[in-house]
């Protein structure tokens, strides 16, 4: 039994760090300058189990909605949010 144990153990152990290798080797060919950067500008509590958050990316705008459904990602048209920001201004 304690041979069963340890044959497991053992197995268990170079899958382990069979995953890790590659899992580290697979990172190695992502860099960070090829993640988009997010900025959270404005977030809006809608209900207890809802809300709206908007987030900001160099090339778009996203409406990002989050309730107990699940959650849904709308992009935003520039025009519109320009609007948006100049009426907040005034």
């Amino acid at each position: 039994m304690v041979k069963v144990f340890l044959f497991t153990a053992t197995l268990l152990g170079i899958t382990y760090a069979a995953l890790r290798w590659y899992a580290s080797r697979q990172a190695q060919q992502y860099q960070v300058a090829d993640r988009p950067e997010l900025k959270c500008t404005a977030v809006l509590r809608l209900s207890a189990k809802t809300r709206v958050y908007l987030v900001r990316t160099s090339q778009t705008d996203l409406l990002i909605t989050e309730s107990a459904m699940g959650a849904s990602v709308t992009l935003l048209p520039a025009k519109h949010l320009s609007d948006a920001l100049r009426s907040e201004s005034r």
